[in-house]
């Protein structure tokens, strides 16, 4: 095993649903920051047989689990439109992140119509209107919520033909915005999960 397989044991990490692949290279990738300070990834390729293998370790849990969420956020594409179209689970939340640039216009349709919760922010959003066009109103309203976080702008919550206005948690300064948006989502589930609202959904996870 890797030295960072060992680490995560010693700290007591279950590794027992983790996929890795120790013949695959660490992605490169180039960040860009854009004039709002939103971050635009761009990736080389991945291996073809590594991502085969991925997609059939994650179509084989995904079929075998009762979880009542699932939510998709792999890099690879296919991996997200498998796991959300097998998925039975009450909560299916799909959340491409900076990856979003991998999807071409058939398989984002897929995620789209397969997921019931969309969380994006602002920049991924405008990826996601240039690559679906036309299609993106319809698809729409298949969905329980669209979710759009902008930074110290808030977020928007897209549900039942409305779109409400979710103000930023009160803060004295940002001082790392790393992971604000997994932590937005998290805060989102959670809230889903124990009954509430999409809106209040997205009140807790702007906390």
């Amino acid at each position: 095993s890797s030295a960072y397989h060992t680490q995560l044991t010693r700290r007591g990490v279950d590794l027992s649903e983790l996929w890795w692949d120790e013949a695959v290279e660490t992605q490169s990738v180039f960040v860009f920051t854009t004039t709002d300070d939103s971050r635009i990834f761009v990736f080389r390729d991945r291996r073809v047989e590594s991502e085969i293998g991925f997609r059939k370790w994650v179509g084989h849990r995904v079929a075998d689990s009762a979880s009542d969420v699932i939510y998709c956020t792999s890099e690879v594409p296919s991996v997200n439109v498998e796991a959300l179209r097998i998925s039975e689970g009450p909560l299916k939340c799909f959340s491409p992140g900076p990856d979003i640039c991998r999807y071409d216009r058939a398989s984002l349709r897929s995620c789209l119509v397969s997921a019931n919760v969309v969380l994006l922010n602002a920049a991924e959003m405008q990826i996601v209107e240039s690559i679906m066009e036309e299609e993106l109103p319809s698809l729409r309203q298949n969905l329980s919520a669209l979710v759009v976080t902008n930074g110290d702008q808030g977020s928007v919550v897209h549900h039942g033909g409305e779109s409400v206005p979710i103000p930023p948690a009160a803060c004295r300064g940002v001082v790392d915005g790393t992971g604000a948006g997994d932590a937005y989502a998290a805060g989102f589930v959670h809230e889903v999960m124990a009954g509430g609202g999409v809106v209040d959904a997205a009140i807790t996870g702007s906390v």
